[in-house]
């Protein structure tokens, strides 16, 4: 697996495309959101890993604000650990 992560061709390709530094990618979007319907899932991501980063680029999320709000107080150091 580590040499396909290095892989010098993937990494240039990586660095070629932009996508390690861009802001949101509609085409990864629509990506995303055909991912989480197709699998009924509340969540999809599209990740980029490059040689020394990994960048989150597109996303959809089902999940409503109050689970957001629930998770995040289920996850706060002050909350206890799990």
């Amino acid at each position: 697996m580590a040499d396909r992560l290095n892989d010098p061709a993937r990494l240039e390709a990586i660095a070629a495309s932009g996508l390690i530094d861009a802001v949101e990618f509609e085409a990864l979007n629509r990506v995303s959101r055909l991912a989480a319907h197709a699998t009924g899932a509340p969540l999809a991501l599209v990740n980029v890993v490059g040689a020394a980063q990994q960048a989150t680029v597109a996303g959809v999320s089902r999940i409503t604000a109050s689970v957001r709000a629930a998770w995040r107080r289920w996850n706060t150091p002050s909350a206890g650990a799990w």
